[in-house]
């Protein structure tokens, strides 16, 4: 089996990563097939919809990656 660092990690096919947690932030990046990317926080919008905050700083819907790691030990972070 591949040792995991235990970090939250995403991946996602072509996902959109935003400048804030919200669709109506601008995109400033993507989520491309086969790529996983590092998340060092979350949040929880007013509609109950969970973002993660990539190391970049982006922000991607959790509705539309998949995560792997220690993602329940993520902080809050209020954006």
């Amino acid at each position: 089996p591949e040792a995991m660092s235990g970090a939250c990690t995403i991946s996602g096919d072509n996902v959109n990563v935003r400048s804030g947690p919200g669709e109506d932030f601008d995109v400033v990046g993507s989520v491309n097939s086969g790529q996983n990317m590092a998340i060092t926080g979350q949040t929880q919008t007013a509609d109950g919809l969970t973002w993660y905050q990539v190391d970049s700083g982006g922000w991607v819907s959790a509705d539309v990656v998949t995560t792997a790691g220690d993602c329940a030990a993520l902080p809050m972070v209020t954006p």
